[in-house]
């Protein structure tokens, strides 16, 4: 059994003693026997009958040829994983794919071509902000056949930093962050999200912003 598009497909057979191998390709009777071995031709998914004798060396008498059935197997396609998003010094876990069924993932870290594989999946690192790339494919259990890679880019993003609550002649509280504002009135989420807002009713206002899923300590209260 080969894989689709492999290049290293040589058949191999074991002759005798004193004897020396003849290919015919595929063909099952005349043709001229070669004692090079052939290549399976890959191109193709299916099943393809290939042919060889032995020839004694002293008696140069030739058996009968045996049938090598070779079987060219599909790639599977790549497995689906998505993107991931992660904020600097937040708890990281194993990155997902979906492996097909009947198939196992194969993790390569960073490596786009080549490197060793492993069926543990990486955990990405979050120590520092910056974006790096992971990729993975999956074997198929029964063929052994493997997959192209799929990247998944790991984006580390910064926690924003903790906005700063000031006051204007209109009596509206800005927050120093230009979106992603959440408000809160005596530490109860509120449901407006703009940079200014103006209180209706005393009591100890604060805000955080979220920036890239990530989320910014609690601004000072402003009362």
């Amino acid at each position: 059994s080969f894989c689709l598009d492999v290049t290293s497909s040589v058949l191999s057979a074991t002759a005798n003693v004193d004897h020396i191998l003849y290919w015919y390709g595929s063909n099952a009777t005349g043709g001229s026997g070669s004692t090079s071995a052939p290549s399976a031709v890959t191109k193709t998914v299916g099943v393809y009958d290939y042919y060889v004798s032995q020839r004694n060396n002293l008696t140069s008498c030739e058996s009968v040829r045996s049938k090598i059935v070779v079987t060219i197997n599909e790639t599977p396609g790549a497995p689906k994983a998505d993107n991931v998003a992660l904020c600097v010094g937040a708890t990281s876990t194993s990155l997902i794919a979906n492996a097909s069924a009947g198939h196992t993932l194969l993790w390569y870290g960073s490596n786009a071509t080549g490197g060793q594989s492993s069926k543990t999946a990486p955990i990405p690192s979050t120590n520092n902000k910056g974006s790096v790339d992971y990729y993975v494919s999956q074997l198929n259990n029964t063929t052994f056949c493997e997959s192209p890679r799929t990247k998944l880019s790991i984006t580390v993003f910064e926690i924003p930093t903790t906005p700063n609550l000031t006051r204007d002649t209109a009596n509206y509280l800005s927050s120093s962050a230009i979106n992603g504002n959440s408000w809160y009135k005596d530490g109860v989420l509120l449901n407006d999200t703009l940079t200014k807002f103006k209180p209706t009713a005393s009591g100890a206002y604060s805000v955080k912003t979220l920036q890239n899923g990530c989320i910014s300590p609690m601004s000072s209260i402003y009362y």
